[in-house]
């Protein structure tokens, strides 16, 4: 028998009774301090994954990676992944094994290389501008051949007297006309999630910009603004123009010269946009530019216009399906006159002045080029003019880049009398066989440089948007590109492993056994899913997982980390903030939480299970999903896979795919 001299064991301390929300809590803090615990030490877990592949069965080819990942200078086994990525196999399971072999670290983010990736990136960015002066000048020369001097170009015709060229500006012309329709783009300005000149950091949402104390713009895009902005009413309660007399009555003050008064004070007059890097390969960054605030705004509405243009010709940039198809069926051998994919080197970074003044009608050009930014600036540097005409990070670069490209595909099957049969999704071109080699030709012509590592006119394989295909079959590899520091960054890692279309997701998802702590047995998913919340197990990654189920739907369950944004509380005592807010709303968000950090989240635990009788590739939180049961227990519905309809209101709760025929009884699950 043991005596306690001292106070008695758990005095005064809460009885923690179980719960599923305190054993959350719990795990909760324990993932925490995993996370923090392996802070880090990313490159560990990839040498320990390399060495469980290295003793899988077909992949022996990661010796040789796996022993320069594990030498002093783990970065050199960039050279050996390249050329595995370069290289043209004689089967489809050969080339996936080896491209998977060289993208376990293409993009893989090693320590102490930030500064060579950032130098790699800016000495590209520089060899692309003075390639864009070179051509500059040699268009300048070219159409100085025809004409005297540049004032003596009729109005309307082609600088460029090459038929070709004329074929391409004809199509440019029927795409988006001979002007700009000001009166339907100004309905559209809108800004992006990204920073700007003068709202950068995390806090880059809708109010910090519409409330931030300046708005950029450069001095050419000032009567673009003014028109635009007259359009829509926050500006006018912004600059104080309008006045609320009672709750239900509004008045503002039509005053156009006040309003541009008032609109020009508040507005701070840059000529550059800045430049960044974000990553992109494990020896280069990608360079990006924040364009000025108000600039943005009217970019977006070009993006808009140049977008709705380009659907009505066949070629949506919201879908990428169709790209991907089209490959695949160029892929296919035996078939005449096959589909190839070509890619182009820094593409929108290519696009230079003089080819969009030489391509585009004068009333375009004039509104694009009033709209861009003229100079760029790095860090404290002063500003430096632009050679090239748009930035990645404008707002109208991914569609005009997109119609360009579109243009000479077009006047290649004019130039060969064929019927148009293409497809353009930025810098990923598809064209047939007996129009490659000209397409080719006019994009040197132009000063474009094609990718040979992307580009692939003969031969079994093709890529575009995404989808890697092999003579028909898909051969897209994992890339891994987090630091693999923290515990949802390696279970997102595994479960995209798990979604291979191949037979290698078991072996490879087995691989990384070595990466989770004993608790992840209780963030076990029993099945396939597109969602990252917990381990996909189908392949018994975690050999004993906890077995949980739901006693209200009888479904499984499981544990899962959830994320939410942090939400900006220091805008909230803005006093404006009730006009950001109001019209925040109207405009619309893809965000459940108003005003949150870009890139900040918070994380927590939380009960997951399917709902019992949907489709299994919808895991729905515990904290809503019961009481959304327990409403419709006792409703008639239909069974859909993955949708449940409400007959008697007539609306979707989520969007399913095909219904079958069988209707369910009235709470049945």
């Amino acid at each position: 028998m043991e005596f306690y001299t001292s106070k008695r064991p758990f005095e005064r301390q809460a009885a923690h009774r179980f719960s599923s929300e305190n054993e959350a809590k719990d795990l909760a803090k324990l993932v925490n301090q995993h996370n923090e615990a392996h802070a880090g030490k990313g490159l560990k877990h990839l040498r320990s994954f390399l060495a469980n592949v290295a003793r899988t069965p077909g992949f022996e080819g990661v010796r040789p990676i796996y022993a320069a990942v594990n030498s002093a200078a783990p970065s050199s086994c960039i050279p050996l992944a390249k050329a595995l990525l370069s290289q043209q196999y004689d089967s489809a399971e050969t080339h996936f094994v080896n491209a998977q072999i060289g993208c376990f670290v293409k993009k893989y983010p090693f320590e102490g290389d930030v500064n060579v990736r950032r130098e790699n990136a800016l000495l590209k960015f520089l060899r692309g501008e003075r390639r864009n002066r070179h051509f500059n000048a040699l268009l300048r020369r070219r159409r100085l051949a025809h004409w005297s001097t540049e004032s003596d170009v009729p109005h309307g015709i082609s600088l460029d007297t090459n038929p070709f060229v004329g074929n391409m500006r004809r199509y440019i012309r029927r795409v988006i006309g001979e002007s700009p329709p000001l009166s339907k783009m100004v309905e559209n300005c809108r800004w992006g999630p990204g920073s700007v000149v003068g709202v950068n950091g995390q806090y880059t949402h809708f109010a910090r910009k519409l409330l931030s104390e300046k708005w950029t713009i450069t001095p050419a895009a000032l009567p673009y603004a003014l028109t635009a902005a007259k359009r829509y009413p926050m500006f006018w309660e912004l600059l104080g123009l309008s006045r609320i007399l009672r709750d239900d009555l509004e008045v503002i003050c039509i005053d156009s010269e006040e309003f541009d008064r008032r609109f020009t004070q508040r507005c701070q007059f840059v000529q550059h946009n800045k430049i960044a890097f974000v990553p992109k390969d494990a020896d280069c960054d990608r360079t990006i530019a924040s364009e000025p605030l108000i600039n943005q705004w009217l970019q977006l509405a070009v993006d808009w216009q140049m977008k709705t243009a380009l659907r009505r010709v066949g070629l949506d940039l919201s879908n990428q399906t169709p790209n991907q198809i089209m490959a695949r069926q160029g892929s296919i051998l035996g078939w005449f006159n096959n589909y190839c994919t070509i890619d182009l080197k820094n593409a929108s970074g290519s696009i230079y002045t003089e080819l969009v003044r030489e391509l585009l009608p004068p009333a375009w050009f004039a509104m694009l080029n009033s709209i861009r930014s003229p100079s760029w600036r790095l860090d404290k540097e002063g500003p430096v003019k632009y050679q090239g005409f748009v930035s990645m990070g404008n707002g109208y670069c991914f569609p005009l880049e997109t119609l360009i490209f579109a243009s000479i595909c077009s006047a290649a099957h004019a130039y060969t009398g064929s019927k148009p049969d293409f497809r353009v999704y930025g810098d990923d071109i598809i064209v047939r066989q007996s129009e490659s080699g000209i397409v080719q030709e006019y994009l040197r012509y132009f000063g474009f440089e094609l990718n040979p590592d992307k580009s692939f006119i003969f031969g079994p394989f093709r890529e575009s948007c995404g989808a890697d295909w092999y003579d028909g079959e898909q051969v897209r590899p994992v890339y891994l590109d987090d630091s693999l520091d923290t515990l949802q960054e390696r279970i997102r890692a595994h479960n995209a492993f798990t979604r291979l279309k191949n037979g290698w997701a078991g072996p490879l998802a087995h691989a990384c056994r070595n990466w989770f702590p004993v608790i992840i047995s209780k963030f076990c998913r029993p099945f396939a899913g597109e969602t990252d919340e917990a381990i996909d197990n189908r392949y018994a990654t975690v050999p004993n997982p906890y077995i949980m189920r739901n006693k209200t739907l009888q479904c499984s369950a499981w544990y899962g980390l959830s994320f939410r944004s942090k939400i900006d509380t220091e805008i909230a005592q803005h006093p404006e903030y009730r006009v950001a807010y109001r019209y925040g709303c109207l405009s619309g968000s893809d965000s459940e939480r108003p005003f949150a950090m870009r890139r900040e989240t918070r994380m927590s635990v939380k009960r997951f299970f399917h709902g019992g009788g949907l489709s299994q590739d919808l895991p729905y939180e515990s904290s809503g999903r019961e009481a959304h049961y327990r409403f419709f227990m006792f409703r008639p519905f239909y069974y859909f896979d993955g949708a449940f309809r409400n007959l008697s209101q007539n609306s979707v709760e989520a969007v399913g795919s095909r219904p079958t025929r069988r209707r369910l009884k009235s709470g049945a699950a």
